[in-house]
């Protein structure tokens, strides 16, 4: 039986319930990280996800897309899609990490039309270190 929510429902901040026997197979994510309102968040990696979107119309193209979901200290918890600038940040991050990622405004990138929107991001690893990401440093030959 299918359930029509008005559009006043559907637009709701308030939670919709699965009525009771559903088994939840799909979850929902913390808010949108509104990184012009709040330049800076830290806190605790609680969950990561890949997520296979379709685009929307008539395209059949389906495209990852990887969330991250951040707890602050204060409780509140956020959800911040992957973007090309937070790519290598997505790809060290594990649940449990303590995070901080910075809004930097947006950057002009050579030979695009269009600006994107940069950040900075580090990373406090729960209890492991930190994957390398740099090259180590040439040594130095040894005086004869």
């Amino acid at each position: 039986m299918a359930v029509k929510l008005s559009k006043q429902a559907s637009r709701a901040t308030g939670k919709v319930h699965l009525p009771p026997g559903y088994e939840v197979i799909t979850g929902s994510f913390a808010l949108k990280w509104d990184f012009t309102a709040m330049p800076l968040l830290e806190g605790t990696v609680i969950r990561l996800d890949t997520l296979e979107l379709k685009r929307g119309g008539r395209s059949k193209e389906v495209r990852s897309a990887r969330v991250m979901e951040i707890e602050t200290k204060t409780g509140e918890k956020y959800a911040v899609w992957e973007s090309a600038a937070l790519a290598g940040f997505f790809d060290q991050a594990q649940k449990g990490d303590q995070v901080g990622i910075t809004y930097e405004g947006e950057r002009k990138i050579p030979g695009q039309r269009n600006t994107m929107h940069d950040f900075k991001a580090g990373i406090k690893p729960n209890g492991r270190l930190p994957q390398q990401t740099a090259k180590p440093a040439p040594k130095k030959a040894a005086k004869k």
